[in-house]
Formats: structure tokens, sequence, C-alpha cells
């Protein structure tokens, strides 16, 4: 009987902890707001710069180079602020920002898949040269020169690609979308004021 209350004491201790780390959980996950998700809204460019790749050579393949996202942008926060956006104006903002996202996300798959593509076809390569020095086929010298030939013919397949003007064009209507639902909830004031802005800052150059 003692050991049966020692377990249900035990096992009650360990509910209350739980319970207890579940609610600390509650309190230190930060909510963002609508305003803050605004604050970062932004008009980017649709233009798409080819991947940078490592140099292949005799001990390393052909890599994408990791690199933030850059480019021109014109940020909305100073045009939001000056709209006076209601509340439900703020929360639909926050739901074309996501749409818009994963509008990007789908125009930059099949670009990024290509890309990967052409990478493994390159490292394909390399591995084959890297072989026929392995077989005394060709010489190191050899290799290191059809490494650097590699190289540039790599570069400029990613620089050609095609699938990189199908993602600009898909960028390109992602933006539009994005513009148009935003002016679609706007008050003829705000209109007016969100296309003198828009005919400012010229979305088109960015």
């Amino acid at each position: 009987m003692k050991k049966l209350f020692s377990y249900l004491t035990v096992f009650a201790i360990g509910l209350i902890m739980l319970q207890s780390c579940q609610n600390d959980a509650d309190v230190l996950t930060p909510v963002v707001g609508d305003d803050a998700v605004i604050e970062s809204m932004a008009l980017m460019s649709y233009e798409v710069e080819p991947v940078e790749v490592t140099e292949p050579d005799m001990s390393n393949e052909v890599m994408a180079k990791p690199k933030a996202e850059k480019g021109k942008h014109i940020a909305l926060s100073q045009i939001f602020k000056k709209l006076n956006l209601s509340t439900e104006q703020k929360a639909q903002l926050r739901v074309f920002q996501d749409e818009h996202r994963e509008c990007v996300r789908l125009a930059m798959q099949t670009l990024r898949e290509t890309e990967r593509e052409i990478i493994q076809t390159a490292n394909e390569q390399r591995r084959a040269i890297m072989q026929q020095v392995k077989d005394s086929i060709i010489t190191k010298e050899v290799a290191k020169v059809q490494l650097q030939e590699l190289a540039a013919a790599t570069r400029l397949e990613l620089k050609n690609n095609p699938a990189r003007a199908i993602a600009e064009a898909a960028l390109l209507a992602c933006r539009n979308t994005f513009i148009s639902n935003i002016s679609a909830i706007l008050t003829e004031e705000q209109l007016v004021k969100w296309n003198q802005f828009l005919e400012r800052m010229n979305p088109e150059n960015v």
C-alpha cells in the first residue's frame, strides 16, 4: 500500500512539473504581431542571379556557395504607416504576405532544382576526370586543366539556364498579385496615396 502511494505521489509530481513546463513554454513562445510583420514587408526584385559555385579541384567537388538573399528592394513600412491602416487591413496584409512568400517559393523551386542538376552533372564529370587520373589515362596536370574548363562550363550553363527566365516571370507575377491584393483592400483615400507611392518608387525598376 505504501509503495502504491509512493508511485502515485511521484506520478502526481510529474504531472505538475509537466504542466509547469507547458505553461512556461506558452509564456516564452514569442508571438509576432501584424505590426511587426508589416514592418518587414518589401517589394523585392524579380531578377534572379545565377547561383555561385565553388571551384572544383583534385580534392573538392563543385558546390553551391551559401549566400544571403540580396538585391534591390522597396521597403513598404513607411507608406503603410502613412496609410493609417485599420486592424482588419493589417490582418489582411499578413495573409497577403504569407501568400506572396509561398508564391515566391514555388516560383524558385524549379530553378533551384535545375541548378542542382547542373551541379550534379558537373560533379559526375569531375569524378570521371579523377578516375582517369587514377587509371593513369591522364596526368594530374591535364586533370587540373580539365577541371578549370569544367568550372567555366558549369558557370556558363548556370548563367544561361532557361529556367531562370521562367522563374523571373513567375516572380514578377507574384509581385504584381501582391500589389493588386493590397490595392483591393484600401479605401479611396488610401488608394490615392498608395498609387502615388508606386509611381514615385516605380517598382518596375526594382
